[in-house]
């Protein structure tokens, strides 16, 4: 009888050999694949692979890992503004923040000894002597100790000076770091807030000029009919006046009663009986100026024999309707389009366009200045939010000063004094919009806090309508 194939016992043993090689360069290969972590098994726990630099002390390992980061950091980002040959020390500008390095956009330079203040590009020592240094770089001004730094600009958008003792203004020439006259005006270049604004703030529009003459103001200007180039004049009438923005101007006569012009010099929303506000400093930004397409306005009641009966503050459009603001909220300033709004007890960003930045969580907020808001968290600690909400500058310093002319500071009990100043193109308006009112505001954090009856609920991220409804710490979804 023929024996068959797995009948032979040396084919037998052959064939087990095989199966059994099969097998194991199988398992070898998913053991390869599973620690190469292609796909995880459950019932193993993958070691960590270490390489000879990070076997080295754990401590150690962060601590050269952070300085690999901030010299890339600082040679491929800090290069393109600052000039190392110019700058000395410029590397050493970028110091440990508490956000990741790759995704600073501010330069960070420790300051030593007394407080500081910094406005219009200057740092302000602030001791008996009030030095005062040229920011970035931090060079001092020589007989600095003898000029105050006004909050005021010329004609140019140069700050201002006044010398101890003397009357008169002063300017500074950055190149040469020499004081000389100036021929700032305050009746003609203030910008009647008390507040070290942008060069560009209050500055009129090409093609109009304010006029002023024996005390008051007017205007003159040009505007394009079809083919033809109109002018117009306004006659010098007003006491105060204000340059002209996004096309409109606005006036006041002795009684503070408001007139809106267009760009034709023509009077516009004549149907609102508008005010001057009772209000100065950071808040009385937005009465102005048109700023994003709206207006801060005060909207006056008249009795019978023409005395003012009631005020109420709005917001008007450039076609002089009131937009809407959400329920419960008021307004505190305007600036670069954005609005601050408060319930009276916690503060957000709004955009001019009728959406929510931010939500309004913040016990303090200051006006948008230079594409970026100072603001205050719940534990006192502050921060820095750009236009589209997000916290730039975490809210982990015992203070931070509003953008001016590109630097800020910021101080913290642990760490001091330092001052930040921006990148090239960081926080510019360019091409980061606000929230549209026709749009989603995403990811806002909407907290159920020990106010909320349904206090046992977790946080939770949503999408909701911000015009239709206002984001709050303790608002919960089915509210919305």
């Amino acid at each position: 009888m023929k024996k068959t194939l797995f009948g032979n016992t040396k084919y037998r043993s052959l064939i087990r050999r095989l199966l059994v090689a099969f097998l194991i360069i199988g398992l070898s290969g998913v053991l390869i694949l599973w620690d190469t972590g292609v796909f995880d098994l459950p019932f193993l726990t993958r070691r960590e692979r270490r390489t000879p630099e990070t076997q080295s002390d754990p401590s150690t390992k962060e601590e050269t890992t952070e300085a690999i980061d901030y010299d890339r950091f600082a040679k491929d980002v800090v290069s393109s503004v600052y000039d190392f040959d110019q700058v000395e020390g410029a590397a050493a500008l970028v110091t440990s923040l508490p956000f990741d390095p790759q995704n600073m956009t501010l330069v960070k330079q420790k300051l030593s000894g007394g407080s500081f203040d910094t406005r219009m590009g200057f740092v302000i020592k602030e001791d008996a002597k009030s030095l005062i240094f040229l920011a970035p770089d931090m060079k001092e001004i020589d007989g600095s100790e003898n000029y105050l730094l006004t909050k005021e600009r010329d004609a140019n958008g140069n700050a201002v000076f006044q010398k101890k003792g003397e009357n008169g203004y002063f300017q500074l020439d950055r190149a040469t770091l020499a004081f000389s006259p100036s021929d700032f005006d305050p009746k003609k270049d203030s910008t009647g807030i008390d507040l070290a604004l942008p060069a560009s703030y209050g500055k009129g529009e090409e093609g109009t000029q304010l006029v002023f003459e024996n005390g008051l103001y007017g205007y003159t200007g040009a505007y394009q009919d079809g083919r033809k180039t109109v002018s117009f004049t306004v006659e010098a009438q007003y006491p105060t006046a204000f340059a002209y923005s996004e096309g409109f101007a606005v006036m006041a006569d002795k009684d503070g009663k408001v007139t809106i012009r267009s760009r034709q010099g023509e009077i516009v929303f004549s149907d609102l009986s508008l005010v001057l506000p009772e209000k100065e400093g950071e808040e009385a930004l937005g009465f102005s100026y048109f700023d994003g397409g709206v207006l801060r306005v005060v909207i006056a009641s008249y009795d019978a024999e023409g005395r003012l009966s009631s005020r109420r503050e709005s917001v008007i459009d450039s076609a002089g309707k009131e937009i809407s603001i959400p329920e419960g909220y008021s307004v505190t300033s305007l600036s670069e389009g954005v609005l601050v709004l408060t319930d009276g007890s916690h503060y957000g960003y709004f955009s001019s366009q009728g959406a929510w930045i931010t939500s309004p969580i913040y016990t303090a907020a200051s006006p948008f200045l230079e594409g970026l808001g100072a603001v205050t968290g719940e534990d006192g600690k502050m921060g820095l939010v750009d236009i589209t909400g997000k916290e730039v500058l975490p809210c982990a310093f015992d203070l931070v000063t509003n953008m001016s002319d590109g630097n800020a500071l910021c101080y913290s009990q642990s760490t001091g004094w330092h001052l930040l100043s921006k990148l090239q193109g960081a926080f510019g308006t360019k091409g980061a919009e606000a929230p549209q009112a026709s749009s989603y505001h995403t990811k806002v954090t909407i907290t159920r806090g020990p106010q909320n009856t349904f206090n046992y609920e977790p946080d939770e991220v949503i999408e909701f309508p911000p015009v239709l409804s206002t984001p709050s710490r303790t608002t919960h979804p089915e509210d919305i």
